[in-house]
């Protein structure tokens, strides 16, 4: 499969700069998947963005409980963007993706593409809303695939309540610290914010059926 032409012909590249598309030659490659071949795996550092070019790959969640991945949607339009979590710090995979059978996808290093996008502020512009718009579908189809798994609260316990009269303990600063610091969603934060943070902790006892967040309440931590 030629990189040139597979490149030139990625939507958010119409009004891009030749410079750009060279720019994206030189960087990206084409890898091959066989059937039941793992593309990433859920929380890996991601160093890659891909890009569909052929086949089919499956999307999985692995249930700590059991170890258990479930399937919870496809990618199989050619284009689809996988692995864009991995733009933000800490810079994961959120998901699992397999072959579910035999795939071409374009592979772009991200930190490469990132400076690109810094660089040329109208061909990020454009990318950036070509990723958002063709992972909405995706979102949506994995919410409808994992809703079985999120019981209704009423439906969880026997008997569920709210959490009124919370049961705080002490917790020392460098427990807290040391809590934080081992958290892949602190990653991103330097050492002195983790030490504002794990001033801010206090450590909550809850019992089988309290209710300790409700959608559409007002949120008093995280």
């Amino acid at each position: 499969m030629n990189l040139t032409r597979q490149i030139k012909q990625l939507p958010f590249l119409e009004q891009a700069t030749p410079d750009v598309v060279n720019s994206l030659i030189q960087i990206a490659d084409i890898i091959e998947l066989e059937k039941d071949d793992y593309l990433v795996k859920q929380f890996d550092i991601g160093n890659h963005l891909y890009f569909l070019l052929l086949g089919e790959l499956s999307t999985l969640i692995p249930l700590k409980e059991n170890n258990v991945e479930h399937n919870v949607g496809s990618v199989k339009h050619k284009n689809t963007p996988i692995g864009w979590s991995a733009f933000r710090m800490p810079s994961r995979y959120t998901t699992t993706y397999v072959a579910y059978k035999k795939s071409q996808l374009l592979r772009i290093p991200i930190q490469p593409l990132t400076e690109l996008i810094h660089q040329n502020p109208e061909f990020g512009n454009d990318f950036l809303s070509f990723i958002y718009a063709s992972c909405l579908p995706i979102l949506e189809e994995v919410q409808n695939q994992t809703r079985p798994f999120f019981s209704n609260e009423s439906l969880a316990f026997d008997e569920t309540r709210p959490l009124v009269h919370r049961d705080y303990q002490a917790f020392s600063d460098n427990e807290a610290f040391d809590l934080i610091n081992s958290s892949a969603f602190f990653e991103g934060f330097n050492q002195q914010e983790k030490q504002i943070f794990s001033q801010s902790v206090n450590l909550c006892l809850v019992n089988q059926g309290d209710i300790i967040s409700q959608q559409d309440k007002t949120s008093d931590g995280l």
